[in-house]
C-alpha cells in the first residue's frame, strides 16, 4: 500500500487519486487538514472504498481541522487508522460511532486498556478491527459476539479467551499470543494468519490443522527454528517469511505444491533447485543481507521463468 501525505496535494491532485491503480493510505501529517479540503477528501473516500485514512489525536492550534475533530467531517471513510498520542489519549470510542460506513478500524497508541467496545455497535458494516494494545477478556467476548467481524488483530492475543469464532477469516498477532495451539479449535475457518515478533512462540505445529489457510505471513519471530509440514494445506496460495533468522529448514515450504506466491526475506535455507517441486509457483522474491547475492538470485529466478512477487 502506498502512503500519500494530504498536505502535499492540492484539490486536483487529491481528486486524481480516484483513478489510481494502487491502494493508498492517505496520511494527514502534522495532524491537520484544511477545512476546504474536506469535501474533496470525502469525494475520494466515497469513490475509493479501498483507500485508508491515517490520522492521529494530536491537536493543531491553527484553523485547520485536527485530532478527533476530523472524525466529525469524514462520513465517507471506510478504512481508518487512528493513532492516540501520549499528549491526547482517548478514553472511549464514542467518536467512532458516527462513522456508519466503516469497514476497517485500526486503533494504535495511548488508549485505555479496558476501553469499552460497545460504541462500535452502531457500525454494522465493521468487519475488520485492530487494537494495538491488545484484547482484554471483555474485548474478546465482544469481538466474538460481533458476527460481522472476520478480521482482527492486536499486539497480544489470548486465544483461550475465545470460545469458537467460526466467522473469523484473518488473524493478526502483532507481538505475542497465549495458547496459540488452540487456534484450530477456536478459530477453525481461518484463511489468513499474520504473526510478527511472536514472543514466546517457538512452534507453529497448529498451522497444518487449519485446512482453509490461503495466506501465511511470518515476520521477525526470533525463536522459530522450524515450520511444520504444510503439504496437506490444499488451499495455501501465498507464503511470506521475513527475518526468521533462526529458521533452519525451508523443506515444508518446498513440499507444498499449491503455493503460487512466495516471498522470502532474510531467511536461510533457500535452494533454487527445490522450486521444481512447487508445481503452482509463479511469483517469487528472495532478499538477503547481501545485495549482490540478492541480485544474483533474482536473475536466476527470472531466467527460470518466475515472475517477481
Amino acid at each position: 500500500m502506498k502512503n500519500v501525505k494530504i498536505s502535499s496535494l492540492n484539490e486536483n491532485d487529491l481528486l486524481e487519486l480516484k483513478t489510481s491503480k494502487e491502494r493508498i493510505s492517505l496520511f494527514i501529517d502534522n495532524s491537520s487538514i484544511s477545512k476546504d479540503m474536506i469535501p474533496f477528501l470525502n469525494d475520494v473516500l466515497k469513490e475509493r472504498p479501498d483507500f485508508f485514512l491515517n490520522i492521529s489525536s494530536e491537536k493543531d492550534s491553527g484553523s485547520n481541522l485536527s485530532g478527533e475533530d476530523i472524525i466529525k467531517f469524514i462520513p465517507e471513510v471506510r478504512n481508518l487508522i487512528f493513532y492516540a498520542s501520549l499528549k491526547n489519549p482517548i478514553s472511549n470510542l464514542n467518536l467512532f460511532s458516527r462513522l456508519g460506513n466503516l469497514i476497517s478500524l485500526h486503533i494504535n497508541g495511548n488508549i485505555d486498556k479496558d476501553v469499552a467496545l460497545s460504541p462500535l455497535d452502531s457500525i454494522e458494516t465493521l468487519s475488520s478491527f485492530y487494537l494495538e494494545n491488545g484484547f482484554s477478556l471483555k474485548h474478546s467476548v465482544y469481538i466474538e459476539s460481533r458476527k460481522s467481524f472476520c478480521d482482527i488483530g492486536a499486539s497480544n492475543i489470548r486465544v483461550e479467551h475465545f470460545t469458537k469464532m467460526s466467522q473469523l477469516k484473518k488473524l493478526s498477532i502483532l507481538s505475542s499470543a497465549t495458547h496459540i495451539d488452540e487456534i484450530p479449535k477456536r478459530m477453525p475457518n481461518l484463511e489468513e494468519i499474520y504473526i510478527e515478533k511472536g514472543k514466546g512462540i517457538n512452534t507453529l505445529d497448529f498451522l497444518n490443522e487449519l485446512k482453509n489457510l490461503r495466506v501465511i505471513e511470518l515476520n521477525s519471530i526470533s525463536e522459530l527454528k522450524y515450520i511444520p509440514d504444510l503439504s496437506k494445506l490444499e488451499n495455501l496460495e501465498k507464503v511470506i517469511l521475513r527475518n526468521l533468522r533462526s529458521l533452519e529448514d525451508l523443506e515444508p515450504i518446498f513440499n507444498n505444491k499449491k503455493i503460487k506466491i512466495l516471498i522470502l526475506e532474510n531467511v536461510r535455507g533457500f535452494n533454487i533447485e527445490k522450486l521444481s517441486s512447487m508445481d503452482s509457483l509463479k511469483y517469487i522474491t528472495v532478499t538477503t543481507d547481501d545485495k549482490l547475492e540478492t541480485n544474483k538470485i533474482k536473475k536466476s529466478l527470472l531466467d527460470k521463468g518466475y515472475l517477481e512477487a
